[in-house]
């Protein structure tokens, strides 16, 4: 029976690795941001009995942001990065979805809407999956911080 678990959740795993991965940019709402706010979405239990906390996430895309040039704000803004984590566990493994979007606001709306962002999905031990997501994680962020100095390099 167990194996027959695993068996399923392979399946599923490679069903959807390929539709999963995602990037996409769009430079023009990128341009002009200074400083942004960082946002965990709420986890569900499922993600966190993964061992996937709010702090990883955050101090995963707190640690490079810091070390860039856009300012990171405490406080609401027009811009922010909004990290997203799902997750599936069975037996001692779990499939974890994790998407990583900038979003700006502008009060015409007219720069008002998801500017880029990635995703991946990830199969792994239950004990060693952190250190998974947060390296991950962490070079989304450097790929986010690669496009917004392209949109920024005057």
């Amino acid at each position: 029976m167990r194996f027959l678990k695993f068996d399923k959740l392979i399946k599923l795993f490679v069903i959807f690795i390929f539709s999963s991965i995602t990037f996409s940019t769009f430079a023009s709402g990128l341009k002009g941001v200074k400083e942004i706010q960082i946002i965990i979405e709420d986890l569900d239990h499922v993600v966190k009995q993964c061992g996937i906390t709010e702090a990883l996430l955050d101090s995963s895309i707190r640690l490079i942001l810091s070390n860039s040039r856009l300012r990171i704000s405490n406080k609401p803004t027009s811009s922010s990065l909004v990290a997203r984590a799902v997750a599936l566990e069975i037996s001692n493994f779990c499939t974890v979805h994790i998407k990583l979007e900038f979003y700006r606001f502008s009060p015409d709306l007219l720069d008002t809407g998801i500017f880029w962002n990635t995703a991946g999905l990830f199969l792994w031990n239950k004990n060693d999956i952190q250190n998974k997501i947060s390296s991950d994680l962490e070079r989304y962020t450097k790929e986010f911080i690669a496009e917004w100095l392209k949109a920024n390099s005057n």
